[in-house]
This record gives C-alpha cells, sequence and structure tokens, in this order.
C-alpha cells in the first residue's frame, strides 16, 4: 500500500532540551502572561505551536478540492503543472463560503492519495484563505494567512518544516518556527530550533520548546512547554482517554483532547483503513495483520447501502492490504463526496471482526457493529 507523508506529519515535533547548544532568544515581543489566558486560547497556543493548525489547514484545502471538483465553479480553480490555486469570493456547492486563496505546490490530491505517490519538497501559501458554513461548520479553523513548507513528504525519508502563518479561530495565532524531522522505525522525531516563537494576536509571544514523537502506536508523546513571562507546559505522556494534562508553573491548568476519547478495539487485527473520493469513484482499502479469510464492506450513503468484497491489493511481511475501487455507473451508484460510513467486516480463522469509519461529510448512519 503506498503511504503518503501529509503534513500531518507536523504533529511530531522535537527539541531534547539537553541537546540545544544555545539559550534560546527571548520573544521578539512583550511576552505574554499565560495565567491571564483562558483554556480556549491555550488550546489555540499549543496547538499551533505542535503543528495540529497546520494539519487543520489542510483541511480547508480538502474542503476547496471537494466544492470544485468535477467542473465545479467555486472555489475557482487553476492548475499549472504542478501548482493548483484555489480563489474564494463565492459560495461552493456545499453551501461552503469561501474567501482569499491558497496556492499549493506539489501537495497530493486528496482526492487519489492511493494512486498518487509524490516525493520531495511542497508548499501552500494562503492569502487569507477563509472558510466557513456548509462543510466548515464545526471546524475549530476557519482561517489561515502565511505559508507551510516541507522538504520532503516521502514517508520514510528525514524532511525540514517551515511554518510561518497565522491561524484564526475563536482564537488568532501566529507562529513563526522550523522543525527537523526524522523517521526511524515507525517513529517521527523532530527538532524545534531555538528561534520557533509564536503569539497569540493581541495577548503576547511566546517561546515553543518541544520533545515530542509520533508513531502509528502512540499518536503524540513527550512534551511542549510555551514560555512567556511564565511557561505553560503540556506532558502528551500522561495523557488519558485522549486527553493530555496542562500546567502554568506547575500548576494544574485544564488539559488539551487531540485525540478521540473512545476506547480502542482490543486486539484489533485491523492496523489502518481509508475512504478515497475520486472524480469518478472510490477507493476503500484496509491493512490488516497477518491476513485475512474475507474482506467485505457495508457502505451507506445519504441514500442507501451497498456491499462489496474487497481482495488483495498489497502483501507484507506482516500485514495485508485489501482494496476495492467503485466506479460510478458500473459498480456502484454511491455518493463518496455527500459523506459515508463504511462498516468492515472481516472474518480471520473463524473469528469476525467489525470496524466503522466515516468520512468528513458522513451524517448520522444506521450501520453498527455489534
Amino acid at each position: 500500500m503506498r503511504r503518503v507523508n501529509l503534513p500531518v506529519a507536523l504533529l511530531a515535533c522535537t527539541l531534547p532540551l539537553a541537546a540545544c547548544s544555545d539559550d534560546p532568544a527571548p520573544p521578539s515581543g512583550e511576552s505574554i502572561v499565560w495565567s491571564s489566558t483562558n483554556q480556549v486560547q491555550r488550546e489555540a497556543a499549543v496547538k499551533a505551536s505542535i503543528g495540529v493548525s497546520a494539519a487543520e489547514a489542510m483541511t480547508l484545502v480538502f474542503l476547496a478540492e471537494l466544492d470544485s471538483a468535477e467542473g465545479r465553479s467555486c472555489p475557482t480553480r487553476t492548475q499549472s503543472g504542478k501548482t493548483v490555486t484555489y480563489e474564494g469570493g463565492c459560495t461552493g456547492a456545499s453551501g461552503t463560503r469561501y474567501s482569499g486563496r491558497v496556492v499549493t505546490d506539489n501537495v497530493p490530491s486528496f482526492l487519489d492519495l492511493g494512486g498518487m505517490p509524490r516525493s520531495g519538497a511542497f508548499s501552500l501559501r494562503f492569502e487569507k484563505f477563509r472558510v466557513e458554513g456548509g462543510q466548515a461548520d464545526g471546524l475549530h479553523l476557519s482561517e489561515v494567512d502565511g505559508t507551510i513548507e516541507q522538504s520532503e513528504q516521502a514517508a520514510d525519508l528525514p524532511f525540514v518544516a517551515k511554518i510561518d502563518a497565522t491561524f484564526t479561530g475563536a482564537v488568532a495565532v501566529k507562529v513563526n518556527e522550523t522543525m527537523k524531522c526524522e523517521p526511524f522505525e515507525g517513529v517521527t522525531s523532530c527538532s524545534v530550533t531555538s528561534s520557533s516563537e509564536g503569539e497569540i494576536v493581541g495577548l503576547g509571544y511566546f517561546l515553543i520548546i518541544a520533545d515530542l514523537t509520533h508513531s502509528d502506536a502512540q499518536a503524540l508523546g513527550g512534551d511542549v512547554a510555551l514560555a512567556g513571562n511564565d511557561v505553560l507546559h503540556v506532558d502528551f505522556d500522561a495523557e488519558q482517554q485522549g486527553c493530555a494534562p496542562i500546567t502554568i508553573q506547575e500548576d494544574p491548568a485544564g488539559s488539551i483532547c487531540l485525540q478521540s476519547s473512545d476506547p480502542p478495539v482490543e486486539d484489533s487485527p485491523v492496523v489502518g483503513k481509508g475512504i478515497s473520493c475520486t472524480n469518478d469513484g472510490i477507493e476503500i482499502s484496509v491493512d490488516v495483520k497477518g491476513a485475512a479469510d474475507r474482506v467485505e464492506v457495508d457502505v451507506e450513503d445519504t441514500t442507501h447501502t451497498e456491499t462489496h468484497v474487497l481482495s488483495v491489493s498489497d502483501t507484507f511481511p506482516d500485514q495485508t492490504n485489501y482494496a476495492v475501487k467503485l466506479t460510478v455507473g458500473q459498480n456502484t451508484t454511491l455518493d463518496c463526496f455527500g459523506g459515508m460510513t463504511v462498516r468492515y467486516q472481516l472474518h480471520i480463522g473463524g473469528r469476525d471482526v467489525c470496524e466503522l469509519q466515516s468520512n468528513s461529510n458522513a451524517g448520522p448512519s444506521s450501520l453498527t457493529c455489534p
């Protein structure tokens, strides 16, 4: 199965404090007083500082790609080689309102990730790109202004990520940071340069100091410190049910939740699954430990449910990838862009395993697992 290292890898940023050769420079403006901030402001600052907001910015691009697919005119999409531009000032077919623009260079299409292995550098330049209403309802982030760059996107190669952008939701947070990242045996570690800093617009500046790792087994580990007039600290190793504790000068100051609080499926043979909408259909895949006797899916959109059997797509020493490609007008009438829920049913040595997955536009579903 092809794996694409999307900017969600920016979640993995690390700076071993003992490895700092120079004392960090002071913030470039008046230092923030964390004890005078509220929970929403603290969460926004942490997300922007560890790359979560950069990953959420990609969701805004995904919504633009969905609305401009199949020749639809809003947002306006133009392409020259590997450079794609989305221009707002309109309301898309989904009811989503777009303003500003975003220019992407060598960024994989979200609608065809399985068929588009990419390598090399990519960048996104947001020019007050704002997404509201429609598909954007419920998102924490509404506007991005600035740049996100990464020197390499192949999952097994080192890369440098640079973020110089303002992320606006309930709070506007600006960060200017550089992360040097290296994957090793399934764990990605990144070092944040000593000059990296952030600002809650209107409240003050802070330095970003982190020692974090990211892997399939542990979404985020380690800790991050944001140093202003006082120090805000998040310990991701102390996470419970998807939430990590926040302290200010070692005093408890709430928590931040980056992961689902749903308990993991105990001893599940499923190690990955995915739904990919393409212009002419749908690709559904699942990675299984070892191999399965049979894999099938029930797929539900807003009008009906279909059942399809997945076949072996790729094999590895310790796992097997199963996939099916559905083509509209041939073997499916499902509407991927309108939202879908998939129920994966695996039969492995007399054992039945069931898991659910929904894509970004899916509403309530009648599909359940026992």
